[in-house]
């Protein structure tokens, strides 16, 4: 798997039928990866993951997943509000990559300068870029170089809006 997530599989089907093909995989010279790393290389791509950017709280666009919308296609739930999002070129949100010197916990509450607040969607501690965190902030906030605080319980946590993917 690469850096962007991509180059890999994830099996799904009948235990037999999985085991199977993760032995051929693996006689072949594929190298299982653990659910951390995945975990890792997803935070380290910025791409939404599934039950933490990917989830009825978000709107598709709002996590970066434009290629999955169609604008064209007939009615679907959530259909109007992404059109009207797409047609006024103005979303509520967007993801941002997060870079602090503490774990960001998912769920923390970010204050931008603006008083404009956001989330901590999923955090990972990367050997190249030490802690990283995708999070949901308004537009205006979301400036690369814009500090941000994360507010976990009594903590009150420093972090800085970078670019994702993470070393671009």
């Amino acid at each position: 798997m690469d850096a962007g997530g991509r180059c890999g599989f994830e099996l799904i089907g009948p235990v037999a039928a999985v085991s199977a093909v993760r032995a051929q995989a693996m006689a072949a010279g594929v190298l299982p990866a653990p659910a951390s790393l995945l975990h890792l290389l997803r935070v380290e791509a910025g791409a939404a993951g599934a039950g933490a950017e990917i989830s009825s709280v978000y709107i598709p666009l709002e996590v970066g997943l434009w290629p999955a919308v169609s604008f064209s296609k007939g009615c679907y739930i959530g259909q109007e509000i992404i059109a009207r999002m797409e047609s006024r070129g103005r979303l509520a949100k967007t993801l941002v990559g997060l870079q602090s010197k503490l774990e960001l916990v998912p769920g923390a509450e970010l204050v931008a300068p603006d008083a404009t607040r956001g989330i901590v969607t999923s955090s990972a501690y990367s050997p190249r870029f030490g802690w990283i965190a995708l999070a949901l902030l308004k537009p205006a906030a979301a400036n690369p170089g814009t500090q941000v605080i994360a507010e976990q319980g009594a903590a009150r946590i420093s972090a800085q809006v970078v670019p994702i993917p993470f070393g671009r």
